[in-house]
């Protein structure tokens, strides 16, 4: 048995990865939508918060097509 910190630990990483994953999604959503990023504050927050996956996976594109082309 765990520990009630532990599943309180947890639950509280699987609670924050969640969210994490939903705005990723709803970022997702709103670029096939081609919403406007730009005019509205909640939407320049989640595009900040979910800006660092996006670069990580765009440099790791960026580094493997120039592997390909090399």
């Amino acid at each position: 048995m765990l520990s009630p910190f532990i599943t309180a630990l947890v639950f509280l990483i699987n609670t924050v990865f969640g969210i994490y994953i939903l705005l990723i999604m709803l970022r997702f959503l709103l670029q096939w939508l081609r919403v406007g990023f730009r005019n509205d504050p909640i939407l320049r927050l989640l595009l900040r918060l979910t800006n660092p996956p996006f670069i990580t996976l765009y440099l790791a594109g960026a580094t493997s097509t120039l592997r390909l082309l090399s």
